[in-house]
């Protein structure tokens, strides 16, 4: 532990208290309550003094204390409540069953203020603050913090503490010393030394990225020759060399852009972002499903762009109808939109951030259109079209129907 005292404990706990549910438990949340296999470990792990304020929420019937360096998803609001825990506890690896706490109220404060005060990271915080719920000496209080929606490739540490100042007793309540932490974990390396040539290395989303290091290693791995990556879901694979990779982050979302599909409200959308944007050193295949656009047809007339920096890019892709997927050789995994209808006079609308924090190598391939900075897709560059102050002026592409067999 970082502090000999620390404020937080993570402990599953079934309360006496009863409170109502002030944070949603995430898949991480769980996580951060595992204690570790040795149950019959005796040595402190954490102390927790009399009338320290802790944080705590709900789960499962109880509630629970909030572990030190808990883990907090970028992009994501996290709530919890203010307790005051009534004696001494020494935890170790054996949960104690029995911590009684108390939530903290205005009339338990008697006049005197919480605050909030900064230690580490809050750049990389949009907000940390204390709310208060109810009126008059019932009034409770909750810590609200939300880390920024970044796309790194880095763990950041944050720090805050919570004291109670003009206390009319010295003591009364313990200064609360908060320890979190923001981003997206790399994958271990007992799974990476794991991967040889012809696996297909599946990118989960708790853990989305992936080190120089790591890279390195499987590009060994693979006698040097291309690796299959694969979404969590199936929804995309990618298959191209690795060598001289640095840290990269594969985190996928599919939200829409608003500005799109008002422009083209007559039209249907599929939207598959990678936001932090991956640059491998050569072009590879890239295949995206769109099984749930074509509605069994065989040859479906979709078009596909890559859309970034506020310009939208048409790609030359082909149709494949055993696995409904749409293929085509790119080196940059970036934000694509795939509609049935041509795309074109349009305006540019604000583009999704895909600048990460700063850790992500930007390097780009040879064979990058220069003159708009493109990745190589395939088709031809419309950034400086925009650059001229003509916007994006679009001729739709449409995907070729090429039809395989087995």
């Amino acid at each position: 532990m970082k502090k000999a005292i620390a404020l937080l404990a993570a402990v599953a706990l079934a309360l006496t208290i009863n409170v109502g549910v002030f944070a949603a438990v995430d898949t991480d949340t769980a996580r951060n309550l595992e204690w570790g296999s040795d149950s019959t470990d005796t040595n402190p792990k954490l102390l927790i003094e009399k009338n320290q304020i802790v944080l705590g929420y709900s789960i499962n019937g109880g509630n629970v204390v909030v572990l030190p360096d808990t883990f907090l998803k970028p992009g994501n609001e996290y709530t919890y409540q203010l307790f005051r825990v009534d004696q001494d506890y020494s935890v170790t690896s054996v949960a104690p069953n029995n911590v009684q706490m108390t939530p903290i109220t205005e009339g338990m404060l008697n006049g005197a203020k919480l605050r909030v005060r900064v230690g580490k990271g809050s750049s990389n915080v949009l907000s940390a603050k204390l709310n208060k719920k109810g009126s008059s000496n019932k009034a409770t209080y909750s810590f609200v913090i939300e880390p920024k929606e970044t796309f790194g490739t880095k763990i950041n540490d944050l720090e805050y503490s919570i004291v109670a100042s003009g206390l009319s007793a010295p003591g009364e309540l313990l200064d609360a010393q908060l320890t979190f932490q923001t981003g997206y974990r790399a994958m271990s390396d007992e799974d990476i030394d794991s991967f040889v040539e012809g696996d297909t290395i599946t990118i989960y989303e708790d853990r989305p990225v992936i080190e120089k290091e790591q890279f390195e290693t499987i590009a060994k791995n693979f006698n040097y020759r291309t690796v299959e990556f694969m979404g969590e879901e199936g929804d995309w694979t990618f298959t191209g060399r690795v060598s001289g990779m640095g840290d990269a982050n594969f985190i996928t979302t599919y939200d829409v852009v608003p500005d799109i599909i008002n422009a083209f409200p007559e039209q249907d959308y599929k939207f598959i972002t990678f936001n932090a944007g991956v640059t491998f050193p050569t072009n590879g295949e890239l295949r995206l499903d769109v099984s749930d656009m074509t509605d069994g047809t065989s040859n479906p007339d979709l078009y596909i762009y890559l859309y970034r920096n506020g310009v939208l890019t048409p790609i030359n892709a082909t149709y494949d109808n055993t696995s409904d997927e749409l293929v085509f050789r790119t080196n940059y995994l970036g934000a694509f939109v795939i509609t049935n209808g041509e795309i074109s006079d349009y305006s540019q609308p604000d583009a999704p951030d895909e600048s990460g924090d700063g850790d992500r190598d930007d390097d780009r391939d040879d064979n990058t259109n220069e003159a708009g900075n493109n990745p190589s897709t395939g088709a031809a560059s419309v950034a400086g079209m925009a650059a001229l102050g003509l916007g994006s002026l679009v001729a739709g592409i449409a995907v070729r129907k090429n039809r395989k067999t087995k």
